[in-house]
């Protein structure tokens, strides 16, 4: 292909070419061939090199005119697209060469929660209409997706008012029984903090958080909290005792009771997952969870410091919907769902 035929693609028909090659990427840099990535493989296209003029003509179908600023002057821009036929995550950003761009293929439709077998933990954390509900895991863990399908399956089942705040979206929600406000931090809307504002004060019914990073993030949720609206939240955490001991970390020494007390006082649930390599046939992955569901005795024990005691409440409390990571890989190997090799690292894993 030619310079020039190049310059006439549309950056919606060289996407649509790459889809064709179950891409899950494309890379677009000036002076440069457009890259896919394929089956987790960087690749070459067959397309030619990008001219200044194809790179830039592409970027404005996509962005703003206060964008294309904000990029050619040094400050990356991101942003969520949508065509027919693909849902697209989108950050553009300035290089030696010129500028690039790495657009993301995302899913067009959300995994229901029979699918991804969490409908008994979509159905104890809706019980809930206010608090705050934290999903957590490693990246990877798929804990996106399992909030995602959570927050969709709420929408589906009952009438509420959910705002969404989202660093990058990842997937687009259908209009069901809910109203739902999502919103794209820098696009939509400055930051986390005047988000969680701004759905409070227009009677949030569910804030959904993509995800906790730091103080000034879970002080906006504790206050949503104790507003009487639930706040379902991500963190990037690997089980439920780290979940707490980082939130702990959010604050001093001279503090350590303040939020201890706002802990018993508003958590209503953790979820945290990690996904375990299986030997079926369909499902080539599962995920195992730590479940914690807040009664009388998780309160105290919060209250008290005894974080790391929560585990034994957790691996008897399996009548309130609590289990552990170790239990749940215990039942796979039981199963025979996942070899004895993978028992054996993922056990490391989760108990170091």
């Amino acid at each position: 292909m030619s310079t020039n035929n190049l310059e006439l693609l549309s950056l919606e028909e060289l996407l649509k070419n790459a889809q064709t090659q179950k891409a899950t990427e494309v890379h677009i840099s000036i002076r440069n061939f457009p890259y896919y990535r394929c089956q987790g493989i960087l690749q070459v296209s067959s397309n030619s090199v990008i001219d200044d003029f194809t790179f830039w003509h592409w970027a404005k179908t996509i962005f703003s005119v206060e964008e294309i600023q904000q990029i050619k002057s040094g400050n990356p821009a991101r942003r969520f697209y949508q065509y027919s036929f693909a849902n697209l995550s989108v950050s553009a950003f300035l290089i030696l060469q010129g500028a690039a761009m790495t657009i993301k293929f995302l899913p067009m439709d959300i995994p229901t929660v029979d699918k991804l077998g969490i409908s008994q933990i979509s159905t104890n954390i809706s019980k809930y209409s206010d608090g705050l509900i934290l999903i957590t895991g490693v990246t990877g863990s798929g804990k996106t997706t399992t909030l995602t399908s959570i927050v969709n399956d709420i929408n589906q089942r009952n009438v509420k008012n959910i705002f969404i705040l989202e660093e990058g979206i990842t997937y687009s929600y259908p209009k069901s029984k809910s109203l739902i406000y999502h919103w794209e931090i820098g696009t939509h809307i400055p930051n986390f903090e005047q988000g969680v504002l701004t759905a409070i004060e227009n009677h949030a019914d569910i804030i959904v958080i993509n995800e906790i990073k730091d103080r000034s993030t879970f002080d906006m949720a504790l206050r949503a909290a104790k507003r009487g609206v639930l706040v379902i939240a991500s963190m990037h955490s690997s089980d439920v005792i780290s979940t707490i001991q980082e939130l702990l970390t959010f604050y001093s020494s001279q503090e350590q009771d303040f939020i201890h007390l706002n802990l018993a006082n508003h958590l209503q649930a953790i979820v945290s997952q990690r996904l375990v390599t299986t030997l079926d046939a369909e499902y080539k992955r599962t995920a195992i969870f730590d479940l914690l569901f807040t009664n009388e005795q998780v309160r105290n024990y919060i209250l008290a410091g005894k974080i790391q005691d929560l585990s034994t409440l957790m691996q008897a409390g399996k009548e309130d919907g609590m289990s552990t990571m170790k239990s749940e890989l215990e039942s796979l190997l039981t199963s025979g769902r996942i070899s004895e090799d993978t028992f054996t690292k993922t056990l490391q894993k989760i108990t170091s």
